[in-house]
């Protein structure tokens, strides 16, 4: 059976990903080398892709935009800080926040993090519309 949805852990795929043409496993997830840490790609189909960013402490990333995808970010450990050219967002486990496309920001580790990042169409989350960047409080730290 043909899996359409890779689970990653330590950048190792787990699960039947079948053979390629010479007859070697296939691991779909891609490592990038960043000033900032490396991020593994897990997952990516025509309307969304995720990573996995284990960013450094320290470590920040410049100031950019994406135009045709809406931004989530997923604190799975550690600490991170959000600016925009609105505000600024201090985010700890289990807290996300969702930057609207084409809306300035970077992001800063307060310590060594690791984050998950999400990239949908503008407004596509859970069929909501999102006009503003809006945080959201995850489970807490005894969960």
């Amino acid at each position: 059976m043909e899996r359409d949805i890779f689970v990653s852990k330590d950048s190792r795929v787990l699960g039947n990903l079948g053979p390629d043409a010479n007859g070697d496993r296939r691991d779909p997830c891609r490592r990038e080398i960043k000033s900032w840490g490396i991020a593994t790609s897990v997952f990516t189909n025509k309307d969304t892709h995720v990573s996995v960013a284990e960013i450094l402490s320290g470590g920040k990333s410049s100031v950019h935009r994406h135009i045709k995808f809406d931004n989530i970010l997923c604190v799975i450990s550690g600490q991170i800080r959000v600016d925009t050219d609105k505000d600024r967002y201090f985010l700890s486990r289990g807290e996300s926040v969702r930057i609207p496309s084409g809306l300035l920001h970077s992001f800063f580790a307060e310590q060594d993090s690791v984050v998950a990042e999400v990239y949908v169409p503008p407004g596509t989350m859970g069929g909501a519309e999102f006009k503003d960047i809006h945080r959201v409080i995850g489970p807490s730290e005894g969960n």
